[in-house]
């Protein structure tokens, strides 16, 4: 079989084989900050659409999970993979963590984008990306400043595909 690389008839952009104007392809839009043990960041997340305590805690409505790293247009949180659950990609979700145990809670909604287990097989990785932070100033300077504080989270250097 031959490959469709390096062939001149192909009509897609090939970044390996194009030395007029050679790009990187950008994954993300933003950085990721990944959130290194011993720190352990609590996430609460739950059915969006719910935006009082009552129905953040009903039992079957709501998750607990630990920050894995967080950008200022999302999240992976990782859940505890034995239990069942309804989530799934596309599904809208609320969620909330506090950076530090003295600061405010921030609160998010946001849409699940990826779900994979985690290599152990003990947890589900969920990829969240936040919406409606236009409408929402205070969020957006939380994570600001949450994504700005390098000496509690190490910088994922790695967020870049060819």
């Amino acid at each position: 079989m031959k490959s469709a690389i390096g062939d001149p008839k192909r009509k897609e952009y090939d970044p390996m084989n194009n030395s007029d104007n050679p790009k990187l392809l950008h994954k993300r839009n933003f950085t990721r900050l990944q959130v290194s043990l011993p720190l352990e960041i609590e996430v609460l997340i739950w059915h969006s659409g719910r935006k009082d305590d009552y129905h953040k805690l009903l039992p079957g409505h709501h998750w607990h999970g630990r920050l894995v790293d967080i950008s200022e247009g999302g999240a992976q949180v990782a859940i505890d993979g034995s239990e069942e659950t309804p989530l799934g990609k596309g599904r809208l979700v609320g969620l909330e963590f506090r950076p530090k145990p003295d600061q405010e809670a921030l609160t998010f909604d946001a849409q699940i984008r990826e779900m994979l287990p985690t290599a152990d097989g003990i947890n589900i990785c969920l990829g969240l990306q936040f919406v409606g932070l236009e409408a929402n100033p205070e969020g957006r300077q939380g994570l600001r400043e949450l994504c700005s504080s390098r000496d509690i989270y190490n910088e994922e250097t790695e967020h870049t595909t060819i």
